[in-house]
């Protein structure tokens, strides 16, 4: 009996609740940490008064006070026995057999328990996917970066940027939503110093961008890539000498001159090597447009005569 138990607990864990109920009328994340609603479907209800706790599979309708688990539920809604209807919900799993947790072996990195794609919930009003809309982040590359989310901690309600080195998960970015602190988290066991936020996606480009965050290499567009920082790591730049780019733009943020110098220093022995230095702010809050204005005349590093005077010259 106990170990039946635990089977049913398994089914109703790895049940995809979320998409289940995406599929419902009235579907909406109601603001409130892991809790969506819909329109109860055992009353007349237009209102999504139908509330669920996506981690507990308990959902309560606040107009008829109805209430029920996962496993009722589609057994009410399909029309199915009880194990008909666990048969359904096993079919319909979309995670792996994981604890909610990141779970991480000496061989492999894996993605955050129960990540949900967004590049398949690109037109819905799901808060992240609005979130990065708001980000000029478009449906593209939402698709090429893979960018994902959780509902489940460690990264609960963040926005999960995926890291791939030559077709390997080897980390990730977690972004919250809004002005939660703090803003950016990274995987648990992630080396920031083997890891490159878009290598595998400018490889297929002659030249890059560098940028210190993600928003920013959004931003830039193909082929851009992140270094997570203010400063470069010799593995990151093996990384970038085994991609053989011929041409390597540095453009981090306004108030990183010296850092970005310091950059293009290390990189000058093995690359053609320009340098943006941009007057204000930061390029993932910076125009498409004026980006690539400053991509286009961005100088040599190396073959200006006075730094402090072209600095001097673009902050005016």
């Amino acid at each position: 009996m106990r170990g039946r138990r635990i089977r049913i607990g398994q089914i109703k864990d790895r049940f995809n609740l979320l998409v289940y109920l995406s599929t419902f009328e009235g579907f909406k994340e109601t603001g409130a940490v892991d809790e969506v609603s819909i329109n109860c479907t055992m009353c007349a209800d237009t209102k999504s008064h139908f509330y669920w706790g996506i981690s507990k599979s308990i959902g309560f309708c606040h107009r008829c006070g109805h209430s029920v688990d996962s496993i009722q539920f589609v057994q009410d809604v399909e029309g199915l026995s009880f194990g008909d209807a666990l048969e359904f919900m096993e079919n319909r799993r979309t995670f792996d057999k994981r604890t909610p947790e990141i779970m991480k072996t000496d061989v492999e990195m894996q993605l955050p328990y129960r990540f949900i794609p967004l590049w398949t919930w690109y037109f819905s009003s799901m808060l992240p996917v609005a979130y990065l809309k708001e980000r000029l982040v478009s449906e593209v590359q939402v698709t090429m970066y893979k960018i994902g989310y959780t509902f489940w901690k460690p990264y609960a309600h963040r926005i999960i940027f995926p890291i791939y080195i030559n077709d390997k998960l080897t980390g990730f970015v977690a972004r919250s939503l809004g002005d939660i602190k703090p803003h950016y988290l990274y995987a648990e066991g992630m080396k920031k110093s083997d890891c490159l936020f878009g290598y595998d996606i400018a490889q297929d480009f002659m030249g890059c961008v560098l940028v210190e965050g993600v928003f920013d290499a959004l931003r830039v567009g193909y082929p851009a890539i992140a270094i997570l920082g203010k400063y470069i790591s010799n593995s990151q730049i093996e990384l970038l000498r085994r991609a053989k780019f011929n041409r390597i733009t540095v453009m981090l943020d306004s108030d990183a001159i010296c850092e970005s110098t310091i950059v293009c220093k290390k990189l000058e022995p093995h690359f053609d090597v320009h340098q943006v230095c941009l007057p204000r702010g930061d390029p993932g809050s910076t125009r498409r447009e004026l980006l690539n204005d400053y991509i286009k005349n961005s100088f040599c590093f190396g073959t200006h005569e006075n730094l402090k005077e072209y600095v001097e010259g673009v902050l005016k």
